[in-house]
């Protein structure tokens, strides 16, 4: 299913405006005000209700069709893997403040090897697109860094968790306190189970 949305930034060329069926034009200040005021039109006239808002943007998109767009699953889904991105990129950020203060404590190797299996079947699992040679090159120096010289698990290369937001890679590794979120399965590493 997708939904249509009219970026409120861009003004309409015909100002904040609804042409009804029998000529009359209603205006307001934004698309809102557009729709209550139609609404209270049609029940001053007696004129069935319908659903104004979604009718104002209906024709406001059409009538502005650059400033609409539709989203839809598949939208939605690159949109977290963007934001993704941009969250794992924080989190590397984070760490690094983190290492300021004190050392990076990590887990042996049995644990990581332990924790890359959790996470290679994990329904939170989001492959990264592959983006610029750059940006590839850029995680693999934040990577490197964070596990000094530690290998990161072929299987999490270029992945993330979605709900935590981390390089799982790197997280892997990490000697990290769990976490009290109801959004992780069950079989999660992180999840605080006590």
């Amino acid at each position: 299913m997708s939904e249509r949305k009219y970026n409120n930034n861009l003004y309409p060329k015909t100002g904040y405006t609804f042409k009804c069926a029998d000529g009359v034009v209603i205006t307001g200040s934004n698309w809102s005000g557009v729709a209550a005021r139609l609404g209270a039109y049609r029940k001053r006239n007696g004129i069935p209700m319908g659903n104004p808002a979604q009718e104002v943007l209906d024709q406001a998109c059409k009538n502005n069709p650059g400033h609409c767009t539709e989203t839809n699953e598949v939208t939605e889904r690159q949109l977290r893997i963007v934001s993704l991105k941009g969250r794992i990129l924080r989190w590397f950020s984070d760490l690094k403040e983190r290492r300021k203060r004190r050392p990076t404590q990590f887990v042996d190797t049995h644990t990581s090897l332990h924790r890359a299996g959790v996470c290679i079947i994990c329904p939170f699992k989001r492959e990264l697109q592959e983006g610029c040679s750059s940006c590839r090159a850029a995680l693999r120096e934040l990577r490197g860094d964070m596990i000094e010289g530690r290998s990161p698990h072929d299987g999490l290369v270029m992945t993330g968790c979605e709900i935590l937001g981390t390089d799982l890679a790197t997280a892997v590794h990490l000697d990290e306190l769990t976490i009290d979120d109801p959004r992780l399965p069950n079989t999660c590493w992180r999840k605080k189970t006590i």
